[in-house]
């Protein structure tokens, strides 16, 4: 058995930069700010703007945080990791997450499930003091990031929640994820772009796609195509037209699917037809997934698994005492790595 060690997230922050005012307005903040005290962001004339050390920096020194834009857990890790919707922290115990890999318990009953073994200590695992469920099934370490994801990703919007009944599955809403889902799990992530747009708009129309001006956002279908593709110049051509009219017949589907789905949930938040098509196209649409392409970051965050290794690896031979899963005289490496492999 394979085990997963990490959460597999896509995500976005906003130093990934292109051009035009708003990157002068970036780069000004980071320049103002107090960790700017150890770089400079500078213009140059063949690379545009780069950072610059103005001081010595020691090795693992912070010199910037940010909280990415938009963030996702990958669609597939989710049957193997369980983390917060909203902040990506790891929810649960290593018990948990072990019996998750094996497949002894699923998300449904991650948290309502008895632990029958323990490995790790309350000292070794910091365990959140309350988790939430959405009605959709999604998990938050705490009511604050349930509310954060709402206010800021309008969440709501997008919801599976309040939808029952037997045509449930024929709603916008499961239409468009379940699309997402058979072709592209880009398209979620396109989705939150959309519906946080629709929360700053609602906040202030004028600036509701403002801490987006700052990427490149070619579109999807003119720049996932390598440059250096080698070949006869007109099969090459041709194959790229190819996979150009693909993508952009999957991203017309999708974003359809996706108009549907926002004009007819059922969340507090409300926007018109008019209103939508003020703010979203295919063309608009194709350029949140091509920013995603030119800026996207994939960050791997240790899972409990492997927060759980390197704590007991750190003293392989170190027997563990009785009543916690592995009898008495077995080392880590013979108990604990022998329940996962």
């Amino acid at each position: 058995m394979i085990v997963p060690t990490s959460a597999h997230v896509h995500s976005m922050a906003s130093l990934a930069v292109g051009g035009g005012e708003a990157v002068d307005y970036y780069s000004d903040k980071l320049n103002a700010a107090d960790v700017g005290s150890c770089f400079q962001v500078v213009k140059t004339k063949s690379k545009g703007k780069i950072i610059v050390a103005t001081s010595d920096i020691s090795k693992g020194v912070l010199i910037h945080r940010e909280s990415p834009l938009v963030a996702m857990q990958s669609l597939d890790n989710k049957f193997d990791v369980v983390v917060c919707h909203y902040c990506k922290c790891n929810i649960g115990t290593l018990e948990q997450q072990i019996d998750l890999l094996q497949r002894k318990i699923n998300r449904l009953d991650y948290l309502k499930y008895e632990q029958s073994w323990t490995l790790l200590g309350e000292e070794d695992i910091k365990r959140p003091p309350s988790h939430v469920v959405c009605s959709c099934g999604e998990i938050y370490c705490s009511s604050e990031c349930q509310g954060n994801d709402n206010a800021r990703n309008g969440h709501a919007i997008l919801c599976t929640g309040p939808i029952d009944g037997e045509s449930s599955r024929e709603h916008p809403i499961i239409q468009f994820k379940l699309h997402a889902m058979e072709t592209n799990e880009i398209f979620i992530l396109a989705a939150q772009v959309v519906t946080s747009i629709i929360m700053r708009y609602k906040k202030d129309p004028k600036r509701s796609k403002e801490a987006f001006k700052r990427f490149v956002q070619n579109k999807w279908w003119d720049v996932v195509w390598p440059s250096n593709t080698a070949g006869d110049e007109s099969e090459v051509l041709e194959e790229k037209n190819m996979l150009a009219n693909t993508l952009y017949e999957l991203s017309m589907e999708s974003f359809h699917l996706l108009r549907q789905a926002i004009l007819s949930n059922c969340s507090p938040v409300q926007i018109s037809d008019k209103e939508f098509d003020e703010l979203f196209n295919v063309d608009y649409y194709g350029s949140i997934i091509g920013m995603f392409e030119q800026n996207n970051l994939g960050i791997r965050r240790k899972s409990l698994v492997a927060l759980g290794i390197e704590a007991k690896m750190a003293d392989v031979n170190a027997p563990v005492p009785k009543g916690q899963g592995v009898a008495a005289g077995q080392s880590v490496e013979s108990g604990l790595l022998g329940k996962l492999l």
